[in-house]
């Protein structure tokens, strides 16, 4: 079973997934997402030798990775894909981005379910999530976003609530639920590269 664990480098946490497989030696490299790490390690092998393995070897992969623009800083924050002027810390970040956004998905999500057929309007939600961009509950009738996603250009978002609002249908990521999300989102693969590389701005900086 794999494990999760946290591993801070100057002074940012990043995720792993330890797996455990049938190989000789430890194997480090980075994941999808945003501060996500992959460690695959030989059976047996100590959770201690893991950290000392990661702890020495996370500098290096991290030095042959792209520098990417952060959400927000000092005297600026990313909305909808352009960069604004902003003065404030994570705490206002966040609540400026659920201002403006759950009006925007609120719209988006009413949209798609009209053209989807989905009778039922789901809740529409948001909250910080650093693990995952949209979660659809059916517990809930509703669907969650990540204030992050708000970064991000309309069009990119757009590709979020499709995903979302796919799950109504069919609740994995079979190749029979990327057919539908392509039906409504037939830009989904190039739009959603944008997410996984962390890349804020319009299409011409692809």
């Amino acid at each position: 079973m794999d494990k999760l664990r946290d591993y801070i480098y100057q002074g940012v946490t990043y995720h792993a997934t330890i797996s455990f497989k049938r190989i000789r030696n430890l194997i480090l490299k980075l994941g999808k997402k945003p501060y996500e790490i992959k460690v695959s390690a030989p059976y047996l092998t100590s959770l201690r030798s893991i950290d000392d393995f990661v702890i020495k070897h996370l500098p290096k992969l991290l030095s042959r990775v792209k520098p990417v623009a952060e959400p927000f800083g000092q005297g600026y924050i990313y909305l909808f894909g352009v960069r604004d002027e902003f003065e404030g810390g994570e705490k206002e970040a966040h609540a400026l981005w659920k201002q403006k956004g759950l009006p925007y998905l609120e719209e988006r999500v009413r949209h798609y379910e009209s053209m989807m057929g989905i009778k039922e309007p789901y809740k529409v939600r948001m909250r910080k999530m650093t693990s995952r961009w949209g979660v659809n509950s059916k517990r809930t009738h509703s669907v969650t976003f990540s204030t992050f996603l708000m970064c991000f250009p309309k069009e990119v978002i757009d590709t979020v609530v499709v995903h979302e609002l796919c799950h109504h249908f069919r609740f994995d990521h079979s190749p029979k639920f990327y057919a539908l999300v392509y039906t409504y989102c037939p830009e989904y693969k190039s739009l959603h590269r944008y997410l996984t590389k962390r890349i804020y701005e319009g299409p011409n900086h692809l």
